[in-house]
């Protein structure tokens, strides 16, 4: 009101000042509220939820193969080797950080096709380095998986009506890797699928 007092006279324009002014107060409320919803979620699902499984799993390691250990939490391990019994919370953070991403709307969507088709370039380099699944149908869902997505990101980065030097670097060195990755996957997994039945002829299970 001070600052209405010492403005030019004009219809409605104190009333607008003030408008705008509890407009601004409101949404800065909506979005300190959403901030600390958005707060809750990360910590449950980013940060207790795999604490708690890493900490369960750690402390049945040596039992994760006894009947009851199976029926209990079999679900969370058991399509997994037991050196990586350990890899859906891997898969959750792997997830979170494509949530963050997807959030990030300011950087532009370009550069968010970008930071994906990265993210499934190296985590389908480490899986593949990693072999942590069990069975081999598992694992050629989640390097097809991965491998649609980053297609689908290369695609949508020169679809671009903007398209820019970083984005065309990105896709030279990202897309053409990701192809040689699956080439290599094709080509290794007959040999694997051999592994895996030796591995199961013997008894080899968690």
């Amino acid at each position: 009101e001070e600052y209405c007092d010492g403005q030019p006279p004009g219809e409605g324009y104190c009333s607008s000042y003030l408008e705008s002014d509890a407009s601004v107060d409101t949404a800065a409320t909506k979005y300190w509220v959403m901030f600390g919803i958005v707060i809750v979620v990360v910590v449950f699902w980013a940060i207790l939820i795999p604490s708690m499984a890493l900490a369960l799993l750690r402390r049945h390691h040596s039992r994760l193969h006894q009947d009851r250990i199976l029926q209990s939490w079999g679900w969370l391990y058991q399509a997994y080797t037991w050196r990586a019994c350990y890899w859906e919370v891997i898969i959750v953070w792997r997830k979170f950080v494509f949530v963050i991403i997807a959030e990030l709307r300011q950087i532009g969507s370009m550069y968010q096709y970008a930071l994906m088709l990265i993210l499934c370039v190296f985590s389908t380099a480490i899986d593949m380095a990693a072999g942590p699944h069990m069975l081999l149908l598992s694992e050629r869902v989640e390097h097809l998986g991965l491998f649609s997505c980053a297609v689908t990101c290369g695609v949508l980065l020169l679809a671009n009506p903007e398209p820019s030097v970083a984005a065309a670097v990105v896709v030279a060195l990202n897309l053409p890797a990701f192809c040689l990755l699956f080439i290599i996957y094709r080509r290794t997994r007959p040999l694997k699928s051999k592994a895996f039945k030796k591995k199961f002829s013997q008894g080899d299970t968690l």
